[in-house]
């Protein structure tokens, strides 16, 4: 990590962790509280939202815009002269028996994606498609996919809200090894064998952090997200209707390592 008078660079890796509890998707689940979270989930379906998979944001903040010709408003009365095309993309996700729903926004959608709202809400308006209630194929490229996730757990909505991925193999089992017996399932099954010789565990061990990176939270009752360039180019998409969807490598040890020891984790509710 470098720095500069001006501020601090952080790697992939540490924007996840920073300011972030350690856990696994069930216990999370159980919080009463906002939390932010670090966890590892796979991406089990695109939920279909009747907002669309993409809004029209606001130059300044991350709200919606309204109005037939610029300047558009939201509603904080931000001005904005040109259309800025977001993701805004709910997901099914599970880790082990649990499941919820996370609501991808911008940039994460795009570094998944590999292509922009803007450019993939051009192809479906060339092949004459401008409802975005009708969600391109290409937006499948999201599910099946293990992830490491930055989330904002909302329990007011009982939704997740992510701020950040990660896919890197070495960087997600780093991060799987800090959730204990009781948060993951393949641990928790590991503790109750007959050999005691073959079974170890994690605990994490509280201090404070001192890091004072600022990742900005995300409230699901606004239009909310970032965005980022555009990776790849796709080809033209082939579309869904609403009713057809269902309502790197890196050392990571020594990084997540540090990260647990500046971790304080909440007590977990008891699951039903």
């Amino acid at each position: 990590m470098s720095q500069s008078t001006g501020g601090s660079t952080y790697t992939p890796e540490q924007k996840i962790l920073n300011k972030a509890e350690i856990m696994s998707l069930s216990q999370i689940m159980s919080l009463s509280q906002e939390t932010v979270c670090a966890t590892v989930v796979k991406t089990a379906r695109v939920r279909f939202n009747p907002k669309g998979w993409y809004y029209q944001g606001c130059y300044k903040c991350p709200k919606t815009t309204f109005g037939d010709k610029p300047p558009y408003k939201c509603d904080q009365n931000h001005q904005t002269e040109t259309q800025i095309w977001k993701y805004r993309i709910d997901v099914d996700v599970e880790y082990g028996n649990c499941e919820a729903t996370f609501t991808f926004w911008d940039r994460e959608c795009e570094q998944l994606i590999g292509e922009s709202a803007a450019s993939l809400r051009d192809q479906m308006l060339e092949i004459g498609i401008d409802d975005p209630c009708d969600y391109p194929t290409t937006i499948d490229t999201i599910e099946g996919r293990t992830l490491a996730i930055k989330v904002k757990w909302q329990p007011k909505w009982s939704n997740g809200s992510v701020q950040g991925v990660h896919e890197g193999k070495s960087f997600i089992e780093g991060l799987k090894a800090q959730f204990t017996p009781t948060q993951d399932p393949k641990l928790l099954e590991q503790a109750s064998s007959p050999l005691p010789e073959d079974v170890t565990s994690s605990q994490a061990v509280e201090s404070n952090s001192d890091t004072d990176y600022v990742i900005q939270t995300v409230s699901l009752s606004d239009d909310t997200d970032q965005f980022d360039p555009s990776l790849l180019a796709m080809n033209t998409p082939s579309k869904r209707s609403g009713a057809d969807i269902k309502d790197e490598n890196v050392e990571a040890g020594e990084l997540i390592g540090s990260k647990m020891s500046s971790t304080k984790m909440p007590k977990q509710a008891k699951m039903e």
